[in-house]
């Protein structure tokens, strides 16, 4: 049980809590003995459970300690993924930009070729049309000299009249 030298201060106690309101130096009203009541239930629950709460707090904080750093390591591990994540949406800016690059100058390339191409057949077109045109109109003036000069002598008039059109950059 317990020895005299553990209760001493517990008698101690008593004993001047004793005078103390013999004398009415404490005086009895509910705030004093709610004030009192407390005390004596923190240095209670601190003397007998004092080391059972100690080793509930230190479990307690062992296991936040744990959370804490799977945590950390799961942050961490996440950004590393933002990271890599990061550098292949710039490899894939840098290609797209290269790719708009090669697309501006095949559409340049094309439209130039493309150009070139419509001249080429728009040309085309006009000298056959020109030279149907001329080899109908030559027929015309033929036809016309004979008539105003009569049947018997249309070689005279055909040179001077009778001029085939030359489409533009044509030489003779």
């Amino acid at each position: 049980m317990m020895s005299y030298e553990k209760l001493r201060p517990y008698i101690f106690a008593f004993l001047a809590f004793c005078v103390l309101s013999s004398k009415h130096i404490i005086i009895y009203n509910e705030e004093i003995l709610v004030a009192i009541t407390f005390f004596a239930f923190v240095y209670f629950v601190y003397r007998y459970f004092g080391q059972t709460i100690q080793e509930s707090l230190d479990e307690r904080s062992q296991g936040i300690r744990q959370e804490l750093e799977s945590f950390f390591v799961l942050k961490k591990t996440a950004l590393e993924e933002v990271v890599q994540e990061h550098k292949r949406v710039a490899a894939l800016t840098q290609a797209l930009q290269n790719l708009a690059k090669f697309t501006a100058a095949q559409v340049q390339k094309t439209c130039v070729t493309g150009n070139t191409t419509l001249k080429s057949v728009v040309a085309q077109d006009m000298l056959r049309k020109l030279t149907t045109l001329a080899q109908s109109s030559g027929s015309l003036q033929t036809n016309t000299c004979r008539g105003i000069m009569g049947a018997d002598s249309p070689s005279v008039y055909y040179g001077y009249l009778y001029r085939p059109f030359r489409p533009y950059g044509q030489i003779r």
